[in-house]
């Protein structure tokens, strides 16, 4: 033969060769599913090492029933997506592998999965022979069988929902026969505002906007409200949400309709009327806060409420060592209780933000809470190990302790969108399990506490809390039985020192923020709302005052502000600089007297130069030698909007010489008001020889002039000798 055409058989031979390679080497990946069947395949052979041609991604839109019986399918929903740049054939299969997650870090390690797996091919489908490019197609797969996966006679089994280059991991639940005694299962959701600054503090068209953003339609409260509504969870409401708002004008202060005067004077028969608050732009805000208020106390009974105390104040950070502001979050913890026999509910237990608990900051609750501490809020992390996991615990001393479940808590918070809470739902049920199996025939509760920060989409809550209620395993409870079974709770072993976390804990990402209130800044808050309620006591709109400014005030104590120190610092800068700009507002004008006598009354100037009268200021003058004596303080004063008045003190001089005068101004609780001017008065007293000597130098200036006066009087004869002839005619007899 040829050596040419030998060649040329050798290089085809070598070709086909090594195409049959390739066709072999790709065989698995089209092998592994059956050609374009809808039904299920429990006896194919899933493979997650086929090369993928394209990038399909999946996604699950329902998943149930979610717990399947014998007699029962389970239907998935979803959509397929070619993300890749070639049109593609897609096919979606349900994949059982064969491990068994019997840890729940384990469940949460599989639901976090993306990737195709190995393992059992229970369902697949064709979804498109031709999926192009940027396209979706929905799909529907049923899957028979699923109780027949897993030998005991209830739990779950994990599945992958996917495509050659793409999969969602989850759970399918089922139960052939009930062989245990349901969990009491609780919820917890609180009620409260976000971290926004602009929401206190003057009225105005931003904090308008603040308020709509806040609580307005569509807004997260909102939101959450509708979610729950109807739902079986217990809300956690901070009572500044029930109140109805004060709100002063854009200036940050009441400004009024009265004409500015140049001068005003004392007056001792009782303050000016309070003049008319204008320049507000907050009906808008006003009819929001009602509203909620109003839909608040009408939904709270389907919610056995438990109400926090006002603005939710951090009583974690008030009870460290040290802890900021703690007579203040007393005060606020003693200031829901009108709240909650409103609502119909309770301002009894209380529930730290950040989940933690010792005995020493038991101790300090307790205190605070000096009406009674019925229960305390904590996580489930936070306390020492038990052999079982139960939220139902009691203390050392015997105060009943609800504690949360971290991981169960992180799902019910996944709702955000209906994807989201299906596969929460899913990961929940499986997590459930593994906590009944701990001990399946012993009665126990599970609690489930949404973060503060809680947003949930309603569609998805709803899709969520669905799922979980047609769980036979989860009995839904309230938190009253829960109550009812900490207090016959073992106690636990006391502990001063905050239990370690185990590692890959998920946690509330408020909790596990640091608190802004600490000692420092506490002690700042507690002196600024004292000085704010001192200087509403001059001021003619003082009532109002008082209310927007320890309003805005009390938020500073607010576990709201965790992490988010500079949004917290302009609010605190805000209170301090209205109350500083009352205070200051009020001032001694300084000058230099000179008194010449010994005793006499000294006049003073004090102005005011805010848009609103004041009333009931204090005056002290305070010599700073002892050659002056002030006999009579001046009196109380009432000064017009942006005036000025002049009283008087009545002093005695002792001796001649310059004397300094320290001026104080302070409100009627001894609030000090303005700057202390120093009034610099020169004495001369005169003394009592010269009033002697002023007698007798007007004694004889009186006589000479008398004298004077007769010495230089004419004669009559004269007179009449110097009158003309033809006048002496005419003059009369």
């Amino acid at each position: 033969m040829d050596r040419r055409v030998c060649r040329v058989l050798a290089t085809a031979a070598a070709l086909a060769a090594a195409l049959l390679a390739g066709f072999l080497a790709f065989a698995p990946a089209t092998l592994a599913v059956p050609a374009a069947t809808d039904a299920a395949a429990p006896a194919a052979t899933a493979s997650a090492t086929a090369a993928a041609t394209s990038s399909l991604t999946v996604s699950i839109s329902a998943i149930s029933p979610a717990v399947v019986t014998p007699s029962t399918r389970l239907t998935i929903k979803g959509t397929v997506r070619n993300d890749g740049s070639t049109a593609t054939r897609a096919v979606v299969q349900v994949v059982h592998p064969a491990a068994e997650l019997t840890q729940r870090s384990e469940i949460s390690a599989w639901a976090s999965g993306r990737d195709p797996v190995d393992g059992r091919a229970i369902a697949s489908k064709t979804v498109s022979r031709s999926l192009a490019p940027g396209a979706s197609a929905a799909f529907t797969l049923s899957v028979k069988g699923v109780d027949s996966l897993h030998p005991p006679a209830y739990g779950f089994v994990p599945i992958s929902v996917q495509t050659a280059s793409g999969a969602v991991h989850t759970f399918a639940a089922y139960q052939r026969k009930k062989e245990y005694e349901p969990l009491a299962l609780s919820f917890v959701v609180p009620i409260t505002l976000d971290g926004d600054p602009a929401l206190f503090g003057p009225g105005g068209t931003a904090r308008d906007r603040a308020w709509t953003a806040a609580i307005g339609d569509g807004s997260r409260l909102d939101r959450l409200l509708t979610a729950t509504d109807g739902a079986p969870v217990t809300w956690a409401i901070d009572p500044l949400l029930t109140r109805q708002p004060v709100v002063l004008g854009e200036s940050g202060s009441a400004t009024t309709t009265t004409t500015t005067t140049t001068t005003s004077t004392s007056s001792p028969t009782g303050p000016p009327p309070a003049p008319t608050v204008g320049g507000s732009t907050s009906d808008a805000e006003a009819q929001l806060r009602s509203e909620l208020a109003s839909r608040l106390t009408s939904l709270a009974p389907q919610h056995s409420p438990l109400v926090l105390p006002d603005s939710d104040a951090d009583v974690a950070a008030a009870a460290q060592p040290g802890g900021g502001a703690r007579g203040l979050v007393t005060q606020q913890v003693r200031q829901a209780a009108d709240a909650a026999a409103a609502l119909g509910g309770r301002a009894d237990v209380a529930w730290p933000a950040d989940g933690a608990y010792t005995a020493i900051r038991e101790r300090v609750i307790r205190q605070m809470y000096a009406d009674g501490l019925a229960a305390e809020i904590v996580s489930q992390t936070a306390l020492p190990p038990a052999a079982v996991t139960d939220a139902a615990r009691r203390s050392a001393n015997g105060v009943p302790l609800l504690a949360y479940d971290e991981r169960l808590s992180g799902m019910f918070a996944s709702t955000r969108s209906v994807p989201s809470a299906v596969l929460s739902a899913q990961q929940f049920i499986a997590d459930s399990v593994l906590l009944l199996n701990e001990l399946p025939g012993t009665r126990r509760s599970v609690l489930v506490a949404a973060p503060r920060s809680f947003a949930p989409d309603p569609a998805a809550l709803r899709t969520f809390l669905s799922a979980v209620s047609a769980v036979p395993w989860l009995a839904q409870s309230g938190l009253d039985s829960l109550l009812d079974a900490a207090a016959r709770a073992t106690p636990i072993s006391p502990t001063d020192t905050l239990v370690k976390r185990p590692p890959g804990t998920p946690r509330d990402p408020v909790a596990s923020r640091s608190a802004v209130l600490t000692g420092a800044r506490g002690r700042a808050v507690e002196s600024t709302l004292s000085t704010v309620a001192g200087v509403a006591r001059i001021r003619a709109d003082g009532t109002d005052f008082a209310r927007v400014w320890t309003e805005a005030g009390q938020q500073l104590t607010s576990a709201r502000w965790r992490g988010r120190l500079q949004q917290w610092s302009q609010v605190d800068t805000r209170v301090d600089k209205e109350a500083q700009a009352t205070a200051r507002a009020v001032t001694v004008s300084p000058r230099n007297v000179n008194f010449l006598a010994d005793k006499g009354r000294l006049q003073i100037t004090v102005s005011n130069t805010l848009n609103v009268p004041v009333h009931d200021v204090t005056l002290r003058l305070i010599p700073d030698n002892p050659r002056l004596r002030v006999d009579q303080q001046p009196a109380v004063m009432h000064i017009g909007a942006r005036s000025r008045t002049t009283v008087t003190a009545r002093v005695t001089s002792l001796s001649a010489g310059l004397v300094p005068i320290t001026t104080t101004l302070t409100g009627p609780d001894g609030t000090v008001l303005g700057r202390g001017a120093v009034l610099k008065v020169q004495l001369s007293p005169t003394g009592d020889w010269v009033y002697w000597a002023l007698g007798a130098i007007a004694g004889t200036i009186l006589v000479l002039g008398v004298v004077r006066s007769v010495r230089r009087r004419p004669r009559r004869a004269a007179v009449l000798a110097a009158v003309p002839a033809e006048r002496k005619e005419t003059s009369c007899p």
